[in-house]
């Protein structure tokens, strides 16, 4: 019996080598795949009898044969191999036209921190909020979120724009691809082997979030995740003119707390003001 080679102990690269075998009618490369494979997952392991082997084997010599007989033609065209330049225009296609050429119904979701970043720079949710929603808190019926873990345990609901719905509603099929079984968490990591599909961590966020900000050249206290909600509370007070509604959204306990966008707001309006004057 061979011993699996360690690049094959990964379900991906022995699909990929698989199918490099059947390409190339590669037949020894294929029956040694099998015994790899009944190794590790087969119930009685490697304690297989070489009568049960041989018949495993003689099955796989026989599909082949029938399947690609001797006689039959290769592929008819060769496969494509990608030269630099053609990685080159594939790039630049992407960058400048991507959107335009993907239609909206087949692009690819959000990925769960671009999407923890529109919860807190659209809907005004802290750090600490996103990462307790629940797939069960989207209430898409109704156009809402529900907060269940606010500060200070106060749960409130907040509205959804339809394009954040749009977003949340691609992601979903993407999350229960690899959502673990029972996970209940809305955001889950897409990496690592032990992390994978549970629930994204404060940290996590936090260590994506610093990255975007250095890669963007952010100065260093404009950094903080929290400048998300800042943003979205001068939203909200630009497009609603009402304090008392900034602070429900934003789950603010004292309405003088969410003073602070209407200042912030004034602060705005004088400096366009000085612009026209410059003018």
């Amino acid at each position: 019996m061979l011993a699996p080679l360690a690049n094959w102990q990964d379900p991906k690269k022995r699909r990929v080598t698989a199918l490099q075998a059947l390409q190339t009618r590669d037949e020894e490369r294929l029956l040694e795949l099998h015994r790899v494979y009944l190794a590790l997952k087969g119930r009685r392991r490697a304690r297989l009898s070489s009568h049960t082997l041989a018949a495993y084997e003689t099955g796989i010599r026989e599909f082949l044969a029938w399947a690609w007989p001797p006689e039959a033609a290769g592929p008819r065209m060769p496969l494509w191999t990608v030269g630099s330049d053609e990685v080159d225009i594939w790039l630049h296609t992407l960058e400048t036209e991507g959107s335009r050429l993907v239609p909206p119904e087949r692009r690819r979701p959000l990925r769960p921190a671009s999407l923890a970043a529109r919860l807190m720079g659209e809907a005004g949710l802290r750090l600490s909020e996103v990462v307790a929603l629940d797939v069960g808190h989207v209430l898409f019926a109704e156009g809402l979120l529900e907060v269940r873990r606010g500060k200070g345990g106060k749960g409130r609901s907040v509205p959804l724009s339809k394009s954040l719905l749009r977003e949340l509603e691609a992601w979903l099929k993407l999350r229960q691809l690899h959502a673990r079984a029972g996970e209940p968490a809305l955001l889950i990591n897409m990496g690592g082997r032990k992390a994978h599909g549970r629930r994204m961590s404060a940290r996590n966020l936090q260590l994506r979030f610093a990255e975007h900000y250095r890669a963007l050249g952010f100065p260093a206290r404009y950094r903080g995740v929290h400048l998300l909600r800042h943003t979205a509370g001068t939203r909200y007070y630009q497009g609603l003119r009402d304090l008392y509604a900034v602070a429900t959204l934003l789950g603010h306990t004292d309405v003088n707390t969410s003073a602070i966008y209407a200042k912030m707001d004034r602060e705005e309006l004088q400096r366009r003001v000085e612009g026209l004057e410059a003018e």
